[in-house]
C-alpha cells in the first residue's frame, strides 16, 4: 500500500511539474528504507522570530516549506534526521537538530564543521541552502565527499537556492554578488558534480544586485521568476525537492 501511495504521490508531482523536471526518473524507491541525514542552511538574516520573538532557524521559509515533508516522511516510517541553521547575519548561526527549540549558537566556520560531522556514511546525506546557505550546502558537500573513503557520489541531493559566496559576496563587494559563488573555481564545481548523485541549481535574476547564476556543473539549473529574497519560497523548487527526498530523480 505504501507504495501504491507514494507512486500515486510522485506521478502527481511530476505532473505537476512538467517539462520543468528531468525527463528521466530512478526506479520507485521506498526511501523509508535507507535512514537519511537532511541539512537545510538559510542564507544572511533568514533567521525570523518565532511565537516568543526570539529568532530562530524553525521559522525560516526553508524550515516552513520542508517541516511537511518531513513530517509525512516519518509518518511512513522513514528514518530520518535533520539539522536546520539560519545566518542572524555574516558572522552568526543558529541551529536546530531534528527541530528541537533548543537552539545553539554557532560561526559559519563552524556550521561548516558541524555539516562535516553530522553527515553520516551510512544515510543518503542531503543538503538544501539558500544564499550564503546555498554557498555553506557547497561547501559541505565537497568537504565531506574529500574525507570519505567512498568514491563515486557521496552526496545523494544537493539544492542550491541562488546561492551567493559567503567570502566574496560582503557589504563592501557587492561587484561578487552578481554570479555563482566567485571563490568556487572550476576544477572544485566539477568536484562537486561528481560527489553528488543529484545537484539541481535555481537562481533568479530579478534583484540585479544580488543573484546567482546557472552552474554547468550541475545536474538541473533552472532560472525561477522570484527575487534573491522570495526565491525559497518558490513552489516549483519544493516539488523538486519533495521527488528528490523520494529518491525520484537522476541526472
Amino acid at each position: 500500500m505504501r507504495f501504491l501511495v507514494l507512486s500515486v504521490v510522485s506521478a502527481g508531482l511530476i505532473v505537476a511539474c512538467g517539462h520543468d523536471v528531468p525527463s528521466r526518473l530512478a526506479g520507485v524507491v521506498d526511501s523509508s528504507k535507507s535512514p537519511t541525514r537532511i541539512m537545510v542552511f538559510g542564507g544572511n538574516r533568514s533567521c525570523k522570530p518565532d511565537g516568543h520573538n526570539k529568532l530562530s532557524p524553525l521559522t525560516t521559509d526553508l524550515a516552513r516549506n520542508i517541516t511537511g515533508m518531513i513530517n509525512r516522511m516519518r509518518a511512513s516510517g522513514a528514518d530520518l534526521e535533520i539539522m536546520l541553521a539560519c545566518f542572524t547575519g555574516p558572522g552568526e548561526v543558529l541551529l536546530s537538530y531534528n527541530f528541537s527549540h533548543e537552539l545553539e549558537t554557532e560561526t559559519p566556520e563552524g556550521l561548516v564543521a558541524r555539516g562535516v560531522k553530522y553527515a553520516d556514511p551510512d544515510a543518503r546525506l542531503i543538503l538544501i541552502g539558500h544564499s550564503y546557505g546555498g554557498w555553506t550546502a557547497m561547501t559541505v558537500a565537497e568537504e565531506v565527499a574529500r574525507k570519505s573513503a567512498r568514491s563515486g557520489s557521496v552526496v545523494a541531493g544537493l539544492v542550491t537556492i541562488d546561492p551567493i559566496s559567503r567570502k566574496n559576496c560582503t557589504y563592501t563587494s557587492w561587484s561578487n554578488c552578481v554570479t555563482a559563488p566567485a571563490d568556487f573555481t572550476e576544477e572544485r564545481l566539477e568536484f562537486l558534480r561528481h560527489a553528488s548523485k543529484y545537484w539541481a541549481n535555481f537562481f533568479q535574476r530579478k534583484t540585479p544586485w544580488l543573484h546567482s547564476s546557472r552552474i554547468s556543473q550541475a545536474h538541473f539549473n533552472k532560472e525561477l521568476d522570484a527575487t534573491h529574497f522570495n526565491i525559497d519560497m518558490h513552489q516549483h523548487l519544493w516539488r523538486h525537492v519533495e521527488l528528490l527526498l523520494h529518491d525520484r530523480l537522476t541526472p
